[in-house]
């Protein structure tokens, strides 16, 4: 699966920005300046909620290339990231998950006994109802698989299937630190800022009315509208997006990480 960018979106956010990004619209940013984002490399997130299409979300076949497959390649990779970080912010979907399924398997139990006790019912002669009897167990164990899955990850982090489990935990340590949006805005579009446009992100305000302006702040926008990245269903602001980016930058942290 890819995540969605159309080549008019780009051109938006392009144009949004106000950098020509066939001349960089500055000198390359060295080497020993780049940040490292949490996510691990070239790794992956996958998205752990079971069933959950994003609209962004695409086949291979459906695949358009973008005007600029650098810009659009980063930038899927930053929104990926955006929600591997909101799906291992809080582990309250993982423990409501665990108490459905374990009434879903204390309901099974309760049917299973109750159909054993009408072994003389010819209802249970019947080969299709008799299979009844025999997937209850089958489901029972389907379910004990998968809140042990659940609570090791809860333990251990989301990654503990895909990585080392002390890895996976500090990475769950670290990514919430942060909320998922200043960990988009204040890291992982900034570095895409960096590497497709030359040039380091900063806030600006106009000296007239102290109204934030500036090529960062327009691309950051952009990039929300463009991929739909909402608070409540309203778009974030300039000044939402220059607190999360200030934060980053000055290293708040909102939540410790597990020692």
């Amino acid at each position: 699966m890819k995540i969605r960018l159309s080549s008019d979106a780009i051109e938006r956010i392009l144009k949004a920005t106000g950098v020509d990004i066939d001349d960089g619209g500055g000198p390359p940013i060295p080497p020993e300046q780049e940040g490292t984002p949490p996510f691990p490399g070239e790794y992956e997130p996958p998205l752990l909620v079971a069933n959950q299409e994003h609209p962004l979300l695409v086949d291979e076949d459906d695949w358009v290339p973008d005007p600029d497959p650098d810009l659009g390649a980063r930038l899927r990779k930053n929104i990926l990231y955006y929600y591997g970080a909101v799906q291992r912010r809080s582990d309250k979907k993982k423990r409501d998950r665990i108490r459905r399924l374990k009434e879903i398997s204390k309901v099974a139990g309760r049917l299973e006994v109750l159909l054993k006790r009408d072994d003389e019912w010819e209802w249970t002669q019947d080969f299709e109802n008799e299979e009844i009897l025999w997937r209850i167990p089958e489901l029972q164990r389907r379910v004990e698989s998968e809140i042990d899955d659940l609570k090791t990850k809860i333990e251990w982090g989301d990654d503990a299937n895909d990585m080392l489990l002390g890895e996976s935990r500090d990475l769950t340590d670290t990514l919430r630190t942060h909320s998922p949006f200043e960990w988009l805005v204040g890291e992982y579009l900034p570095e895409t800022f960096r590497k497709c446009f030359g040039e380091e992100p900063t806030l600006n305000r106009r000296p007239s009315d102290g109204k934030l302006h500036g090529k960062y702040i327009r691309f950051a926008e952009q990039v929300l509208i463009e991929f739909g990245i909402t608070r409540n269903g309203r778009p974030y602001g300039l000044e939402s997006i220059a607190k999360a980016f200030s934060d980053m930058r000055g290293g708040r942290i909102r939540r410790k990480p597990r020692r």
